[in-house]
């Protein structure tokens, strides 16, 4: 008798280990590598100024004092450093967090809090660069080559140069954290799980340098209101419930923040911020610093990027019109406060305001990218370089 047998279906073998891992890790080396080389080139440009001019001490004068003050905060805690000093001394109020982090670094690793003033700059150019090209890259969806050159052109703009020369850590730490803070803010838009980050983020920017924090959630204000029209009518048509609404998302934001930075402060220094400006020397660091900025070829660069991203809005939707708005805003900020420091006898720090205006160099990027996509079209070869 002759029976027929069906062929035992055969299982699939066990996928392999390595390959497996190696299948779950392609997707993030090209990220890696990306991150690598704009990261390790900001830090390299910034350091080899050390050894190229034979440099021992940490560039800047306020430098110097962070370390000093880092190394009282060690001794007494950030809290008490005011009550540490004889009575007529000034020492700066309101700032801990980067006397915290270094103190905190020194501590852990076993590196003197000097040799720390010397690398912690460059990490901070680096985060930044980082941190602003990411945002290019969710927000306005620059392309994947232009991640490495957007990453180094913030990381190294004037902005950031003038920060390194002056040693304005706390300025340079808190325009890093905006960056970072810009990526979840603009998702929050979008998303309700991303208005914690947004919070805590901002509320960090706020900690470090409070007199930015104001700068940042002025321009969120701005852009709340641009949308409030917008936000009006998704709500009486129920298309979104009224906490879901931009303006109302952005305004938990800013509200959150404040309370965070706050609160922090609150918990962490015996007195408010308390910043001794004098107009005189306000404005000869101002007349230093403009032509540096090379105000004619940035600005128009910049509206040429603007206009390039509310061209691409049509295209792309709601996230790059709010980039837009936001980055307007922030611009429209910063022109304010130095109109308002010509036409005023106010002591307005104007160059803080311009060295904080980073908005300024992002659409002018994009201004480059959009050039160089219009010189390159039949040729992705071209475009990139």
């Amino acid at each position: 008798m002759k029976v027929d047998v069906e062929p035992t279906a055969r299982e699939p073998a066990p996928p392999s280990p390595g390959r497996s891992l190696a299948d779950a890790l392609r997707p993030w080396a090209g990220s890696f590598l990306i991150v690598a080389i704009a990261g390790v080139t900001i830090l390299g440009l910034f350091l080899w100024v050390y050894r190229a001019r034979g440099l021992e001490a940490p560039i800047g004068w306020d430098n110097v004092e962070y370390v000093w003050r880092t190394r009282l905060a060690q001794e007494v805690g950030v809290r008490n450093v005011p009550d540490a000093v004889p009575p007529r001394m000034v020492v700066k109020e309101g700032r801990p967090a980067y006397l915290v982090v270094s103190s905190s670094l020194s501590s852990l690793e076993g590196v003197e809090v000097l040799h720390l003033a010397v690398v912690l700059p460059a990490v901070m150019a680096a985060a930044l660069g980082l941190a602003a090209a990411a945002f290019l890259r969710m927000a306005v969806r620059v392309p994947r080559w232009a991640v490495i050159p957007s990453a180094m052109a913030m990381g190294v703009s004037m902005n950031v140069v003038l920060m390194y020369q002056y040693g304005y850590l706390d300025n340079l730490m808190a325009a890093a954290v905006l960056m970072a803070a810009a990526i979840a803010m603009v998702a929050s838009v979008e998303e309700r799980g991303a208005i914690v980050p947004a919070i805590a983020l901002l509320g960090a920017v706020g900690v470090i340098h409070g007199a930015f924090l104001a700068v940042v959630l002025a321009s969120v204000a701005v852009t709340a209101a641009v949308y409030l029209p917008a936000s009006y009518r998704q709500w009486r048509s129920g298309s979104q419930k009224l906490l879901d609404t931009p303006s109302a998302r952005l305004g938990e934001v800013a509200l959150g923040a404040g309370i965070v930075a706050g609160a922090t402060l609150f918990a962490t220094v015996s007195n408010p911020p308390s910043p001794r400006l004098n107009r005189g020397e306000l404005a000869k660091k101002l007349r230093e610093d403009i032509p540096r900025y090379r105000l004619p070829l940035l600005l128009p660069l910049a509206g040429i990027g603007a206009v390039a991203v509310a061209s691409s809005d049509r295209e792309r939707g709601g996230r790059t019109r709010f980039v837009l708005t936001f980055l307007l805003a922030w611009s429209g900020i910063t022109l304010a406060g130095y109109i308002a420091y010509r036409f005023t006898s106010l002591p307005i720090p104007a160059n803080r305001l311009l060295l904080f205006a980073f908005a300024l160099p992002l659409l002018a990027l994009l201004a480059v990218f959009a050039l160089s996509g219009m010189l390159g079209r039949s040729s992705k070869r071209v475009t990139a370089a």
